[in-house]
């Protein structure tokens, strides 16, 4: 691989966990090619895939203490 196709390859990289962290749910960086480059974005996509199971999680947390507290108290807690 040469230096400009690196440079290509990791200017996309960023670009794509930019995007994710400003709050895309996406995140395609290739990684199924050999070497350490592609180790260490399969490592960041994995990551990503973690991240977003803990999100989903604490979003039905949320929506269960939300459900919780309204049957409790007989408001309507569950649209917040």
């Amino acid at each position: 691989m040469t230096a400009r196709e690196q440079h290509k390859i990791l200017e996309n990289a960023i670009e794509q966990i930019t995007e994710y962290i400003s709050g895309s749910k996406e995140l395609s960086i290739e990684c199924s090619e050999e070497g350490e480059l592609y180790r260490l974005f399969h490592e960041v996509h994995s990551l990503a895939l973690i991240l977003n199971a803990h999100a989903e999680n604490e979003k039905n947390a949320k929506k269960f203490l939300r459900n919780t507290i309204s049957d409790i108290y007989g408001s309507d807690y569950s649209k917040g």
